[in-house]
């Protein structure tokens, strides 16, 4: 099992199966501004990687981080949404930019590949102690 977090998922090992990227910024406040935000998400909790996890809560996202999308094809079947962010509305605290380009896209991603998997996760679960509910994330996806 591959465990890529944050700015790492926005590049996923070779042969990977494609999944779109979108980010929460345009590109000039991204090389400029660095911000913090905290965003409402939805947990699909009848997955592995996501028990324990009420069925809404809030992750840290940081401009720049990956938000993905799945392209329609031939590999859909691979991919299982974890987290998504929600629909309208998800700042809860901070400052955002673009909430169109984020909203409704998939927060945390688990793809088979090969004999094994690889878990994408575009949100901080570890920022300084500071995501104390996405610390389960994390922990179910080292222990699968």
């Amino acid at each position: 099992m591959s465990l890529l977090i944050s700015r790492a998922a926005a590049r996923p090992p070779d042969g990977f199966p494609p999944a779109r990227l979108a980010s929460t910024t345009p590109w000039f406040f991204r090389r400029i501004l660095r911000t913090t935000q905290d965003t409402k998400v939805v947990f699909d909790n009848a997955n592995p990687l996501a028990y324990g996890m009420p069925p809404e809560g809030l992750a840290l996202h940081m401009s720049g981080s990956p938000a993905f999308e799945i392209i329609p094809g031939e590999h859909n079947e691979r991919y299982e949404v974890v987290v998504r962010y929600a629909d309208r509305d998800l700042l809860e605290s901070g400052w955002l930019i673009g909430e169109q380009t984020l909203a409704r896209k998939a927060g945390m991603v688990a793809a088979k590949y090969g004999d094994g998997r690889v878990i994408l996760i575009g949100f901080r679960t570890q920022h300084r102690a500071q995501t104390h509910g996405t610390f389960k994330l994390l922990f179910n996806a080292l222990i699968r």
